[in-house]
């Protein structure tokens, strides 16, 4: 497949307008790259692994 880059430069708080605007005319991959430093909080965030609510162990029978 072949694919075309183009680099837009708008404001953080258009970014979502910008986005939408893209998609609504059929562009399908968008990266956002900004220089807006992560807080403490959000750091942490990114790496908390979620696990699944499992049933207790069954005995095997035997």
């Amino acid at each position: 497949m072949k694919w075309k880059k183009f680099t837009l430069t708008t404001t953080t708080e258009a970014v979502d307008l910008v986005s939408s605007m893209l998609d609504d005319i059929g562009i399908e991959g968008i990266e956002i790259e900004d220089n807006i430093p992560l807080t403490e909080k959000e750091t942490k965030g990114m790496f908390i692994d979620i696990l699944p609510e499992l049933p207790p162990d069954e005995a095997w029978p035997g």
